[in-house]
């Protein structure tokens, strides 16, 4: 029985020293990054992280703004898509003001023209008859989508963002 026992015992040591070397060898195929790397990836992730909240922060002003509705500013004002605690820096929030409030001029103005051109001659029941079919009217979601998807909104934002890193 010890020649059994030995084998069993070596056997075991053999397949113990196998995998401890399998570990090793991989440990050396990972590729473990400098310190200097790795510090500039996780900020560039977190500048990335702020971009985005600029854009969200935008597209949520220029809702509030646009829509100027108490049941649509409870409902954004709860909504946890960005963060609550103005970490954006004053700046950039009086920048996405004044975004945000240029894109509502461009909503109203708009609604006026369509309406004007559209409406011609019309009564205030026919206005509000095509108001309610969604034939004239405020184009929010529309303007402030489409500034929000902008090449424009994305590089402002990343010159206020990248700029104050």
């Amino acid at each position: 029985m010890n020649a059994i026992t030995y084998i069993f015992n070596m056997k075991n040591t053999f397949i113990l020293l196998i995998l401890l070397l399998a570990s090793c060898t991989s440990l050396k195929q990972t590729k473990v990054s400098t310190n200097k790397e790795a510090p500039d990836e996780e900020k560039i992730k977190y500048l990335e992280a702020r971009v985005k909240e600029f854009k969200i922060v935008f597209f949520t002003r220029c809702l509030r703004y646009s829509f100027n509705d108490e049941a649509v500013n409870y409902h954004l004002e709860s909504d946890a898509s960005y963060s609550h605690d103005y970490g954006l820096g004053r700046n950039n929030y009086k920048i996405i003001r004044s975004l945000s409030g240029m894109v509502v001029e461009e909503i109203r103005r708009d609604s006026i023209e369509w309406t004007n051109q559209f409406c011609k001659g019309c009564t205030e029941e026919d206005v509000e008859h095509f108001r309610i079919q969604g034939i004239v009217g405020k184009k929010t979601l529309k303007f402030c989508l489409d500034y929000y998807t902008s090449e424009e909104l994305d590089s402002i934002a990343r010159v206020n963002i990248f700029e104050r890193k």
